[in-house]
Order: structure tokens, then C-alpha cells, then sequence
């Protein structure tokens, strides 16, 4: 057992990778901090490699951009585990293996003998990830999901959209990327405790749970107030907050009532700021600044209600007509000239660009699939000072790294090799 309470390096650790499109952020995540990543997939490669869209539009098991992705940094070695054979390479990267990241279904989990019971008489060392839908325990263990319908279940889509409307969707993979940040974070806790204990763990890993934190303050409005929360669409109490749109596109605003004072100064002295400066409407921006705008809505009859609403839609209007008169670089000046929380929308062609990024060195151009073509991806969000984080290369092609693996990881000699060749186990 350790107890120096020193953390090995992870650029020491080895991880089995059997993921594909749910648990593969987890496996990119520990690549791109440093460990050795190896990706066993079948012979005709992990069904993610299928997902489009498709760099050059060719839908080859190379060009699929969601599988290169989620899979840099990380070696590829196929293996069929159907075989006896196969099984047998499983177990051996297993047993010298610091981490297994899996998101198997509980049958074929118990098929190729990677329950955790049984991993643990193999490796004590081992911290073995499931990655899956609903978890490995509960009424829903064996259901399978996609990002839709683990969106839905989590409670994240009922308050997106418009009210009149069905909920929304999100874009992109929202639960493989949640629920790959929450494994990649509870793998790294395993490996701490393993630090201190010298012992490994099972870390369960439910997406329907991962994704339900995004959903917590309409959890804690329906515990506190037995309210459930509804989809607000674009609808505003409070003026100032939400998305507005400008002369060249759109802005984002966080306006609460200690700045709206302010709001009014630039107004004013672009002289767009009509009667809100005048006496009428002094007592109206006192109420936005002290209730902040809802709060001054609670408890009041229909006819207060009406009457503030009224005044509320007049400072909107005016408000409005700002902010369509000003370019998106003119509310970014001001915003910093005035103190107050607003920012310009960016395309993703403008996101591409943005010289924040580029100051960070966020993006990174790596040599990617057959033809080794330059693809820009985005590097790690965090910077680490003495142990830094890149995404090192990019995804592997199909099978790249089997023969080395089997070579120098699990000694083969060239003969066997070709024997598992011809068996068609690899």
C-alpha cells in the first residue's frame, strides 16, 4: 500500500478504452492529460466511426468527425472478442491495465467477463468505469438510450423551447460530453483514494444522473415551492435580460437592477434614452434596480400587476430600439465603458476565429485520417502550469496501433501475430 500521499504521474497510467459513442469523451479527456489510451475495437472498427458528418464528405470508417473527436490522443488495436483468443488479449491489457473505461450493456458486459466482481480478482488495482445510459444498478439498468432520450429522462429538455411548443433538442451530444467530463472526474478521484489504499473501485457512471445537474434549479423550484417550472421561450419579465438583436446580429444580456443606472447613463448620452431619464420614470427604474423587476410582480392584484407589466413593456421598447441601433462591436465598447454584462452572440465562423481563442492557443491543428489532412480541433479548456494538457495527436486509424501493442505491450513474438491474423481475432 501506498501512503506517501504522492499521486503517481498519469503519464504512467495505462487505460483500456472499450467505448464507443457514450463513455468516449472520458477516454479523450485521461489521453489528453497524458495517459496511454488504448482503444480495442472489433476488426471492422467502433460503430462511432460511422457517425456523421464526414470530413471530405466521405463516409468511411476514417473520415467520421464525431469519432475523431472524441478519440485523440488515444492508440487503436483491434480485437475480436467474439474469439477465445480474443478474450484472452482482453483479459492480459486488463491485468497490467491501471484503468477500464466501458459502456457495455450488462449482457455483454457478463459475456466477456468484465463485471466488476470479476475484474477485481484480476486486477485489485483496477479502477473499472461504466459508462452507460441509467447505471448499472436501478429499475432501468438495462435500457439502452440515446442523447435524446437520456436528455429527456435527465428532465434537461422540458425546459427548452416555447412554452406553445414541444421542448427543444440541443445541439450536439450534450450527454456523451457531460457524462464523459463526470467519469473522467470520477476516475481521477478513484485513482487518489487508490493512492492512499492501494486499492481500486467500480466507478458507476449513470448519464440520466450527469445530465439531471443541468436541471437543478427546476429540481430545487419543484422540491421548495411544489412548482414545476415551464419553457419561457423568449418571454421577458424583466427588460434588459436575454437575447436582443443589434444592427449586425445578436447580443446576450444579464442586466440585473443594479445596473440599470448605468444602462441609462450610456443611453442617455447616446441620446436614445427618450423619457427614462424624466421624473415619471425615475420611480419605475428604482423598483427594477431594488426588486429586480419579478419580485416586484409578487403578491399584487391583476390591476398592479397589469399597470407595472405596462410600464415594464414601455422600458423594454425603449430599450429595444437601443440596442437595435448599436452594432455588436458598439455594445461591446460600451459594455466595458459602462461595467455591464453583455456580450455580442458569435457564429460558429466567428467562434473559429475569435482572437480570445486564438490567445489562448485553444485551437490545434493536427494531421488527421488517411490522407493526414490538417483539421482544427479544440484543445483542453484548462491550463495546467507544471503538468500541461494538449490533445498530443489525433484520433488513430482503424487498427494503427494493434501490431505495437501486441509487440511491445504484450510481448508476441511476429509468429503469433500472424497466427491471430489468420484467425481473423485481429
Amino acid at each position: 500500500m501506498d501512503t506517501s500521499g504522492t499521486l503517481a504521474p498519469i503519464d504512467e497510467l495505462r487505460v483500456i478504452d472499450l467505448t464507443s459513442e457514450h463513455g468516449a469523451y472520458c477516454g479523450k479527456l485521461l489521453a489528453e492529460l497524458g495517459a496511454d489510451v488504448i482503444k480495442a475495437e472489433p476488426p471492422a472498427g467502433d460503430r462511432a466511426r460511422r457517425i456523421g458528418p464526414f470530413l471530405h464528405h466521405d463516409p468511411s470508417p476514417e473520415s467520421g468527425l464525431f469519432f475523431l473527436f472524441m478519440n485523440t490522443g488515444k492508440r487503436s488495436m483491434t480485437l475480436d472478442m467474439e474469439t477465445v483468443a480474443g478474450r484472452q488479449i482482453l483479459h492480459r491489457l486488463i491485468e497490467g491495465a491501471d484503468v477500464l473505461v466501458e459502456d457495455l450493456d450488462g449482457e455483454r458486459l457478463r459475456e466477456l467477463e468484465l463485471d466488476y466482481d470479476t475484474l477485481r480478482d484480476r486486477n485489485p488495482r483496477l479502477i473499472a468505469t461504466s459508462i452507460t445510459p441509467f447505471g448499472r444498478a436501478g429499475p432501468y439498468r438495462d435500457f439502452v438510450g440515446s442523447d435524446l432520450t437520456i436528455m429527456g429522462m435527465a428532465g434537461a429538455l422540458y425546459d427548452y423551447g416555447f412554452p406553445e411548443k414541444p421542448p427543444n433538442r440541443l445541439p450536439g451530444h450534450q450527454s456523451t460530453i457531460l457524462a464523459g467530463i463526470h467519469a473522467a472526474i470520477g476516475v481521477l478521484t478513484a485513482l487518489f483514494a487508490r493512492d492512499r489504499t492501494g486499492a481500486g473501485q467500480h466507478v458507476d457512471l449513470s448519464m440520466q444522473d450527469a445530465i439531471s445537474t443541468v436541471a437543478l434549479t427546476e429540481v430545487l423550484t419543484y422540491d421548495r415551492q411544489g412548482r414545476v417550472t415551464r419553457r419561457a421561450g423568449m418571454r421577458r419579465v424583466y427588460p434588459a435580460t436575454g437575447l436582443y438583436r443589434c444592427a449586425d446580429g445578436w447580443t446576450s444580456w444579464v442586466c440585473g437592477g443594479v445596473h440599470w443606472q448605468a444602462l441609462i447613463e450610456w443611453m442617455e448620452a447616446e441620446g436614445m434614452a427618450e423619457d427614462l431619464p424624466e421624473r415619471e420614470w425615475r420611480d419605475t427604474i428604482r423598483q427594477m434596480i431594488m426588486f429586480r423587476g419579478g419580485r416586484a410582480l409578487v403578491g399584487v392584484d391583476d390591476e398592479t400587476r397589469a399597470e407595472i407589466m405596462a410600464r415594464y413593456a414601455h422600458v423594454e421598447d425603449v430599450f429595444a430600439k437601443f440596442v437595435e441601433s448599436r452594432t455588436r462591436q458598439q455594445v461591446l465598447d460600451g459594455s466595458l465603458k459602462y461595467r455591464l454584462p453583455v456580450l455580442p452572440v458569435l457564429g460558429v465562423d466567428e467562434v473559429a476565429n475569435d482572437e480570445g481563442f486564438r490567445a489562448r492557443n485553444f485551437w490545434e491543428d493536427l494531421p488527421t485520417g488517411p490522407n493526414r489532412d490538417s483539421v482544427r480541433y479544440p484543445g483542453p479548456p484548462f491550463r495546467l502550469s507544471l503538468t500541461p494538457a494538449s490533445l498530443r495527436k489525433a484520433a488513430p486509424l482503424l487498427g494503427e496501433n494493434t501490431k505495437e501493442i501486441l509487440t511491445n505491450d504484450l510481448g508476441l513474438s511476429a509468429e503469433e501475430i500472424v497466427a491471430l491474423c489468420q484467425e481473423r481475432t485481429i
